[in-house]
């Protein structure tokens, strides 16, 4: 996979380089992604860790990041 996957609310895919999307940190998100602004989105990361799969919101440590996609407001 060469890019981590964005959909906005409207359905706008957008297409991220995994070596820009350094700092995952729930704190950060969704305004600050290596200089990318989400305004007024709400976005939720999901990490595969030890073969798990999880949200951000429902993870506190560190694993690899499979990809990005807006939550419906």
């Amino acid at each position: 996979m060469d890019g981590v996957g964005a959909t906005s609310r409207d359905g706008t895919l957008l297409r991220l380089d995994v070596l820009q999307v350094k700092v995952i940190d729930q704190d950060r998100l969704p305004r600050d992604i290596e200089g990318k602004e989400f305004h007024k989105r709400r976005f939720y990361v999901e990490f595969k860790i030890g073969g798990t799969k999880k949200k951000t919101k429902d993870c506190s440590g560190k694993g690899q990041l499979a990809w990005i996609e807006a939550v419906p407001l």
